[in-house]
């Protein structure tokens, strides 16, 4: 990170300035008042929540997982932005069937909160994750997520006290090779073909009779922390489960050899081994936010045979999909559970929590003042124009300044050309004509 700095005698700046003017004259929008305020792109704190499946069939996606985080880590403390990051992991296992009663971890965190900067935070975190395989079997990853930010177990003396920190962005991760099956009131899905749509009921649980995906979208939307302390945060989502790796449908696979599967909706099962319009189960899951939904039973055309690239995942992510489509583009991520390795969605990840946003310690008498640009790994720089947040010209710029607003700092968004990357720098410098 380069601190910025004041850049006198700019006379070129000054001509261009006061070019068509008389001598004895200076155009209103000329800045004049020259300071020495330095400014310095300030640290993004960021809060990071694992949400680990830790059901029988784990034990594979789990060890995956533990031996891609040090890539993952890495990319966080290579951010542009100084990153000021901590993790925390909980389990699926909310609640039993047929009731609301605890079970499993219930959103408490399986450690403790572990710092970004703690020189053990790779093999602690690698500990972490590896949850487990005794778990519940009717996984809850959003009724976790829900549990593991109420405002009593994030307050002084609760169990995950100490996260979410005042002003921190928050980052949600799930990993499941089963789709969601919260459901906090009765009637419940008591079994788990209920859970899987698969019951042969007609019922379609996942749309009727668990808890409505838009309630846990609007749980991380609105405000959170501890109690007294609640407040609107900025929110990344990103899920590894039950989709097509190149497609992102949701899908899974039917094995006639394996005496516990009973997915029937699964490709390859007697009842979905042909593809026709809507016959996925009695699924009718609209998946929101430009994802396609499940016109087919896994997006080939109707007569084709119904074919998946997952075969380790038990059900497909219908919720998990619709919850992840609830959140802007730039602020979510889908990948598939079946993956050899999570090393690439754990650097799209760690890349889609690099902040955009920058605070500024300290703020120029005037945004013009400001010379903004990022230079990338290679050497090459890009200078980045800076308009005024809300402003028509934000829109193309490649940088939005905010002015301090109460405790907020003054902050610029990088966006368009100038977006950040792993690797990149910040260069910050005022000038002034005087």
């Amino acid at each position: 990170m380069r601190t910025s700095r004041t850049l006198l005698a700019i006379l070129a700046a000054a001509a261009a300035a006061l070019d068509g003017c008389s001598c004895d004259s200076v155009p209103d929008s000329a800045v004049t008042a020259c300071e020495q305020t330095k400014l310095v792109a300030g640290a993004v704190k960021t809060d990071i929540l694992f949400v680990v499946d830790d059901s029988g069939s784990m034990l594979d996606e789990q060890t995956n997982l533990q031996n891609n985080l040090a890539s993952f880590i890495t990319a966080l403390r290579d951010s542009p932005v100084a990153n000021d990051f901590q993790v925390a992991v909980t389990t699926t296992s909310v609640s039993i069937w047929g009731a609301s009663t605890p079970t499993g971890e219930h959103g408490s965190f399986v450690g403790p909160v572990l710092a970004g900067d703690s020189p053990t935070l790779v093999s602690d975190f690698q500990g972490q994750v590896v949850v487990g395989t005794a778990g519940f079997g009717k996984e809850q990853p959003l009724a976790a997520v829900e549990a593991a930010l109420a405002p009593a177990i994030l307050a002084p003396g609760g169990a995950n006290e100490g996260f979410l920190r005042p002003g921190a962005r928050l980052a949600v991760v799930i990993l499941t090779d089963e789709d969601d099956c919260s459901d906090a009131a009765s009637p419940w899905a008591d079994t788990n073909n209920k859970c899987h749509n698969d019951n042969g009921d007609g019922v379609d649980y996942k749309a009727t009779v668990l808890d409505p995906v838009s309630h846990f979208v609007d749980v991380l939307q609105g405000p959170l922390g501890p109690t007294g302390a609640l407040e609107t945060r900025d929110v990344v989502v990103a899920a590894i489960a039950g989709v097509d790796a190149s497609t992102l449908l949701p899908t899974c696979y039917y094995d006639p050899a394996d005496p516990n599967q009973q997915n029937r909706w699964c490709c390859h099962s007697p009842q979905n081994d042909l593809c026709g319009a809507n016959t996925c189960g009695s699924n009718a899951v609209t998946i929101p936010g430009g994802l396609a939904g499940d016109t087919y039973c896994c997006g080939e055309a109707a007569g084709t045979a119904c074919t998946s690239t997952c075969a380790t995942a038990f059900d497909k992510a219908d919720r998990i999909a619709a919850f992840i489509g609830g959140f802007p583009s730039t602020r979510r991520l889908l990948a598939s559970v079946c993956d050899t390795s999570f090393a690439s969605t754990l650097q799209q990840i760690a890349g889609l929590i690099v902040s955009q946003t920058v605070p500024l310690d300290g703020a120029p008498a005037d945004y013009r003042m400001l010379v903004v640009g990022v230079r990338h790994a290679d050497g090459s720089r890009i200078s980045c124009t800076v308009a005024e947040a809300g402003s028509a010209a934000a829109a193309t710029s490649g940088a939005a300044y905010e002015r301090p607003a109460g405790s907020t700092p003054a902050r610029l968004t990088f966006q368009n050309g100038c977006r950040l990357d792993r690797g990149d720098r910040i260069e910050i410098d005022v000038i002034c004509a005087g």
